[in-house]
Parts: structure tokens; sequence; C-alpha cells
């Protein structure tokens, strides 16, 4: 069985083009670029990390492998010269990946041998993508980021007494799933002033749910974060929730085919739409 784990995949270039940047290429063709140029590269002393093994799904989507390779060492007898020997090897530990282009999401799976969470291998693509002179020639960086599920915050949001604060993080300018009447314009300003991610903040005695819903679940589409300060009842302290920290998760059987594969693709889809039903609902 393959756990799997989402991610949103951004790409962030700077506000001015350089003279030598194509304007007409888009983020999604630099993404896929450099996914196809298989990059590889030393992330720590003797462990190499690569992508191979592509694999297209649909027009949107894509499959690929994700791993390292490094030198292990096996104690072994030598039945010849009677001896104990370390005899060493190559071990090239793997998992699976699924990009879908157009929502910006690709999903990761649980790999022990990689890392003891699947965030740690999501950072390890980041490196990876980020090390590629694709990325470099087009001035640009690549963040991947756990999405989170904003149904327990929103609940918890619903069924307060009262919301004294909130808060929520944003980033420059994505063109998917944002909540325009919020997001927009603060990723815009935030791109104008060169800066790299913001923070928002509202107060207040008793704040609407209604419209922190919204945002919620937009932050959680893109992979920011929001956190507010309530109360459950009337004369109760005021508690701390967050968005972080509720994982976008799935498993699936196995990837050992293009039908299998393609099974799981939709169910990223499925999946990540459900994360962000109440955005996509006001588009």
């Amino acid at each position: 069985m393959l756990q799997f784990q989402l991610f949103k995949i951004r790409i962030q270039r700077p506000g001015q083009l350089s003279l030598f940047d194509d304007p007409a290429r888009s983020a999604r063709d630099i993404i896929l670029d450099v996914i196809n140029s298989k990059p590889s590269a030393q992330l720590r002393r003797g462990h190499t990390w690569h992508i191979g093994n592509i694999e297209e799904l649909d027009s949107d989507s894509i499959y690929f492998a994700l791993g390292r390779t490094t030198i292990a060492k096996v104690e072994m007898y030598d039945e010849e010269a009677g001896n104990f020997v370390n005899q060493e090897f190559d071990t090239a530990p793997y998992t699976h990946a699924f990009l879908d282009l157009g929502l910006q999401v690709v999903a990761i799976a649980a790999k022990a041998q990689l890392a003891p969470t699947v965030p740690g291998i999501a950072r390890q693509l980041e490196r990876l993508l980020n090390s590629s002179t694709i990325l470099l020639q087009a001035d640009a960086q690549i963040g991947v980021t756990p999405l989170n599920d904003p149904q327990d915050f929103v609940t918890h949001l619903r069924d307060a007494f009262s919301i004294e604060k909130f808060a929520v993080t944003f980033r420059r300018p994505n063109p998917w799933d944002v909540e325009r009447d919020f997001h927009e314009p603060f990723e815009k300003f935030l791109a104008e002033a060169d800066g790299d991610t913001g923070k928002a903040v509202i107060e207040g005695e008793s704040l609407k749910s209604d419209p922190l819903e919204k945002v919620a679940t937009s932050a959680a589409a893109l992979g920011d974060d929001a956190e507010a300060l309530l109360r459950t009842a009337r004369g109760r302290r005021p508690i701390k929730k967050r968005l972080r920290g509720n994982p976008v998760n799935f498993s699936a059987d196995n990837a050992d085919d293009h039908e299998a594969k393609v099974g799981i693709i939709q169910r990223v889809k499925e999946t990540y739409l459900r994360v962000r039903q109440q955005s996509s609902s006001e588009e």
C-alpha cells in the first residue's frame, strides 16, 4: 500500500523580467522543462538525488520517480580467504511522484529509506529542482510546500463563540487558486516590494467567520498558513487554532503500470479539488 501526501509546487519569478527572459514562457512550461531535464544533484555528501522514469499520463499530468543513489557497505564472509570483509555496492531507493501541472500539485509517496517523513522527501525535491540550470537561466525558483486540509480549521471558525484575531500568510503572485478579493492585492504588493513572504493580521471583539473561511480555504489551496485566536464559549479563555498540521493524504494499492498511475493522478485531482472546493465555488 502506498501512502501519498499532497504538496503545492509553485514557481516564483522576479517582478521585473530580465532582458533575456521570454515573457511568453509560462510557469507551467518552466516546471515541465525542469522535470523533463531529469536533474541530478549531490544534496548531501555521498547522496545524489535524481528524477527519472518520466511518463505522461494526460495533457496536464506526468509521473516521475524520485530517489537518490549512495554507496552502502555490507559485512560479508569471504569463504576462500576465510576472512570477514566489508563489501561496497550502490543503492538507489526511490519513490513515486505525480504532478498535475494545471493545478500545480504534486503527490509524493512515503518512503522510509529516503526520509522519515514525506515533507522530508519534498524538501529534497525542492532542492533538486532549484539546482537546475534551467531555473538559473530563467531567474526563477520553485517552492514545494505541504497542502493542509482546511476542514478542521474551518469547523473551529464556524463553531467559535467569538473570533478575536485572524492571521494568514501569503507569497508572491500565483495565477492559480487565488481568493481574488484578498490574496491577489496582497500578493501584488509583495511582488512590487520585492518581498518573498508576508502576513496579514486582523483583530476585533467578534470577527465574522464567513470571509475568514474563504481566505483560510484559499490559503490551504495555495500551501499557505492561517491561524485564529478564538473563544469556544462565553467566559472561556481564548485558544489558538492553526491551519497547518492537517496534511492532505490518500492511499493507493500500487503504481506498477500505466493504468494504476492514471488512477492515482485522478485521485490527486479529486483530492485537491475537495480541498479548494470553497474557493472554486466563488470563482
